[in-house]
């Protein structure tokens, strides 16, 4: 598939993705002087404290997983707890962020909301990659229940009725608790229970498809960090972005406890055209601050409809913070056609370079042509940067390490149906021959980590940077057919060449890296990424003269 195909036009019924992690990067603000696992865990508590105090869910979560690095078996039960309860949040905020869930429920009828529930959790027990947790998985889901009553407590009073909905939610309270109590509570005593609530949500002014259309969205998002079900506008977007394209200003944000960054804009997007530049930090998007506000809460805000014009506020720093300046500058908003092959050039001698953003369908060609395009500079050795790389398309990932694989395994799928094996060779791929560093980070997940695997077991490259994320699990996109949504989950995991699974681990590089990702008071931009003062390209270039002496 290639980019311009219309997303009419793929035919098929499911899509195998291995979801971005840092389609949007966060940064963990951990000062770099903590000096032992102590400090680093009390520091960590502490921010996640402060970011669960602003509901800043999406970082308490990142900072509670650090602080369960360093956490003692005593303490390690009520990190947990309380890291669940703030991804429940998450989910919550991620589904509700855009509009198109409450949308989506109000589309639908009585009826079919019993039909979406019931085949979402066919879906999930034939085809989730592990055995379910039935019980747990249905705890989850009405905590999320919960939560999302009391949100709407607290924001759509003027259009909902107050003590219906305190009803409501003590009635899933009740079935929560029967759930406890109860071993083997099961999803059909759960629908059951649920489907007698549709009056009483209908007074409520949820509409009456509530509680199973609610139940389906939860279900989903409990079984693990990467599933959950897609409203049918989240749907189209995925495919979009999937395809290489979507309707935005072309900008990708950083985030801290305060305002976003901008990590780095498209080449050739609204954003770049208006005069948005790597570095700038995003305070307002048509007045509104941003200050601590989440992705999700961002993203709703950027985007808008084709050709209508945001007016953005930036903090720029010209060389120094005396010289930072507000800047006001106003953007269309468009179609965006993302590269993510950026930023190819000749970096020092022979060494060529080019940034990998992330993987969709074309990336292998645009990453054919930009070697190809370095060879004729007469480059003797090639650095990938794969560095905020989150992840892609599993079959994306292949044919990259295809380019420099001539034959073997590259990596096996295993779900709980079968094992796929992908190999190299037999395609129409040129396979390059001269040496690679592959830069890496922590944010650097998913396919990006299959791919660097592939080459590093086979010796085609070395790995230069800071440990990688460590998501070796692969998701599954099932359109749920009359509905217009997608269904995406966990349906495998994969085990690179060598055999050694690293979900949860990540990679180790090669030579190792210290980075100042976590240095909340240095502006981190795809701009210092390629700078020559750059450590990990120095570092990488070392290797390099290294190798060549």
């Amino acid at each position: 598939m290639i980019k311009s195909m219309h997303k009419m036009s793929i035919r098929i019924v499911s899509i195998i993705v291995i979801i971005s992690m840092i389609g949007i990067v966060s940064v963990l603000s951990v000062s770099a002087q903590t000096s032992n696992d102590t400090t680093v865990y009390e520091t960590l508590l502490r921010q996640a404290e402060h970011a669960s105090n602003g509901s800043m869910w999406e970082n308490a979560c990142e900072f509670y997983e650090e602080a369960l690095k360093f956490t003692q078996v005593e303490q390690r039960e009520d990190v947990e707890l309380k890291l669940e309860m703030c991804r429940a949040h998450w989910a919550v905020d991620k589904r509700y962020g855009d509009g198109s869930v409450a949308k989506h429920i109000r589309s639908l009828s009585f009826e079919q909301g019993c039909d979406i529930v019931k085949r979402i959790w066919m879906t999930i027990r034939e085809q989730f990659y592990q055995p379910l947790d039935t019980d747990r998985i249905i705890h989850k889901a009405l905590m999320q229940m919960i939560m999302v009553l009391e949100k709407k407590l607290e924001s759509d009073l003027d259009r909902l009725n107050r003590e219906t909905i305190e009803r409501l939610s003590k009635d899933l309270q009740e079935i929560l608790n029967e759930v406890k109590r109860t071993s083997d509570y099961g999803f059909d005593r759960l629908y059951y229970r649920l489907s007698g609530l549709s009056i009483q949500s209908e007074k409520a002014g949820l509409g009456d498809a509530w509680p199973m259309v609610e139940l389906a969205y939860a279900l989903a998002a409990s079984l693990d960090r990467y599933s959950y079900l897609l409203s049918p506008e989240q749907y189209d977007r995925m495919y979009d972005q999937l395809l290489g394209h979507y309707s935005g200003i072309g900008v990708d944000l950083i985030f801290t406890d305060q305002y976003p960054f901008v990590f780095d804009v498209v080449p050739g997007g609204s954003a770049q055209q208006s005069g948005i530049k790597p570095g700038d930090r995003l305070h307002k998007v048509d007045g509104k601050d941003l200050n601590g506000k989440n992705s999700e809460e961002v993203r709703k805000l950027l985007t808008g409809e084709q050709n209508s014009e945001t007016i953005l506020t930036v903090l720029r720093n010209e060389n120094s913070r005396e010289n930072a300046r507000l800047l006001t500058l106003a953007v269309r908003r468009g179609t965006i056609e993302a590269q993510t092959v950026r930023d190819c050039r000749i970096l020092s001698g022979k060494t060529g370079y080019f940034r990998v953003t992330s993987f969709d369908f074309d990336t292998a060609w645009q990453m054919r042509s930009a070697i190809e395009q370095l060879k004729r500079d007469h480059v003797e050795s090639l650095m990938i940067d794969l560095r905020n790389n989150g992840g892609g398309v599993l079959d994306a990932a292949v044919d990259a390490a295809r380019l420099f694989l001539g034959s073997g395994m590259i990596v096996t799928v295993k779900s709980n149906h079968e094992s796929v094996k992908y190999r190299a060779g037999g395609d129409n791929f040129a396979c390059f021959d001269m040496p690679v560093i592959l830069l890496t980070n922590k944010n650097t997940a998913s396919a990006a980590e299959l791919f660097a695997a592939a080459l590093r077991d086979h010796q085609r490259a070395i790995l230069v940077g800071d440990k990688t994320f460590g998501k070796g699990v692969v998701q599954t996109i099932y359109p749920i057919t009359g509905f217009d949504c997608g269904l995406c989950i966990t349906t495998a995991n994969y085990i690179p060449p060598d055999g050694n699974a690293f979900d949860g681990i990540g990679l180790e590089p090669d030579r190792k890296v210290k980075s100042n990702d976590n240095n909340p008071e240095i502006t981190f931009s795809a701009l210092d990424m390629i700078s020559l003062n750059d450590p990990f390209i120095q570092s990488a270039l070392a290797r390099v003269s290294a190798g060549s002496s």
